[in-house]
């Protein structure tokens, strides 16, 4: 097993792409332009605490995310924004997740953007968690390689945790 990982084999990148496709969600019609799906940890947010995650598009035009969010009790909406670096709402798109899971989340249009800049997805609730029986909680992995230089909102004290998302693209 550790030669098939340490070469990459063909059939262990087919299996794991296979594995990434399973676990999203169903009838996404556009292709994935960016992706870090892995999750071993996760952040809880509400409306006065949010959490974010910039990455590196690789298409000019964007048409909708998803964000791996687990839940607790009824905490809300989620509420999703696509921000420019300067930290400005190009997209907000929200959406209440019957259970945990990925929640995709479509652009009424498509957004364009530069290829290779950074953007951020910012994520909080409609409400204010009340107590720890009531929120969401996004995933993410502790120890990523996904994109060196994007962070996140807990870098300073997990610098290689990234959250779990998947932006999509124009065709």
């Amino acid at each position: 097993m550790k030669a098939l990982l340490r070469r990459r084999s063909p059939v262990l990148a087919l299996a794991m792409l296979a594995l990434f496709a399973w676990a999203q969600p169903q009838d996404v019609p556009w292709p994935v332009d960016t992706a870090q799906p892995d999750w071993d940890y996760g952040f809880w947010f509400d409306k006065n605490t949010a959490r974010w995650q910039t990455f590196a598009p690789a298409h000019p035009e964007l048409r909708a995310l998803a964000v791996y969010v687990d839940r607790m009790g009824d905490p809300g909406t989620v509420v999703v924004e696509l921000q420019d670096p300067d930290g400005q709402a190009l997209a907000r798109v929200s959406g209440k997740p019957e259970r945990g899971g990925w929640l995709y989340l479509p652009f009424e249009k498509a957004v364009r953007v530069t290829p290779g800049r950074l953007y951020r997805i910012y994520v909080y609730s409609d409400r204010v968690s009340p107590n720890p029986r009531q929120r969401f909680f996004w995933r993410g992995i502790r120890s990523s390689r996904f994109c060196p230089v994007c962070t996140t909102d807990v870098a300073s004290g997990w610098p290689q945790f990234r959250y779990a998302f998947v932006v999509y693209a124009s065709r």
